[in-house]
């Protein structure tokens, strides 16, 4: 039998105290992860390829600022297209968002490749998918690229032609009494005067 003792300070009984029950914080179940999306198909009766085609001949131009323009040409037996420029019209042709990796795979199987280009007209570089343009599209107008330094070059000067004259005459009559450094001072200025003229 449980005894107390009282006093006027200390009140002391024989059962024990009891003790609150600690209950453990049951862990989170784990997400659910999110189900996979599903691959891409493209619409029945839809040809990549010949999308393709057709993109390059609804959009294909052949002037000059074709490509401040988004718009592909082709220049000789070599297609350019941005891939942005392609996934935009090739999404709105078959009605649904063709992924990014499924639309380059496109180009990429027509064996394009992506290169930088520098274009003047935008003052900036792009990466371009290049190479040869798919079957139906000989029709195309080409787009003639304007190039810095091309062209016939003009004729050589008539200080270097006179150089030329000069040397010509002194290998045939002379060239074994001239000294090395008299004959490398005028190969040096020859080839100073003609490339002063490219």
């Amino acid at each position: 039998m449980a005894t107390s003792t009282t006093d006027s300070n200390t009140t002391t009984t024989g059962t024990k105290p009891k003790t609150a029950k600690v209950t453990k914080s049951r862990k989170p179940a784990p997400a659910k992860p999110a189900a996979a999306k599903p691959a891409f198909e493209w619409p029945e009766g839809t040809k990549p390829r010949d999308l393709l085609v057709e993109f390059l001949v609804e959009r294909c131009s052949p002037d000059q600022d074709a490509p401040a323009q988004g718009r592909p040409y082709i220049s000789g037996d070599r297609m350019f297209t941005h891939g942005s420029w392609w996934i935009e019209w090739v999404s709105k042709k078959v009605g649904v968002e063709v992924p990014t990796r499924t639309a380059l795979a496109v180009l990429k199987d027509a064996g394009l490749t992506a290169r930088e280009m520098h274009f003047k007209q935008l003052g900036r570089a792009m990466a371009m998918y290049v190479g040869a343009p798919p079957a139906g599209t000989t029709n195309i107008a080409r787009r003639v690229v304007e190039r810095t330094g091309g062209g016939p070059r003009p004729a050589p000067s008539e200080q270097a032609a006179k150089l030329a004259e000069q040397l010509v005459r002194h290998a045939s009559a002379k060239l074994k009494d001239m000294s090395a450094e008299e004959r490398a001072y005028i190969v040096r200025r020859l080839a100073r005067e003609l490339s002063a003229t490219k």
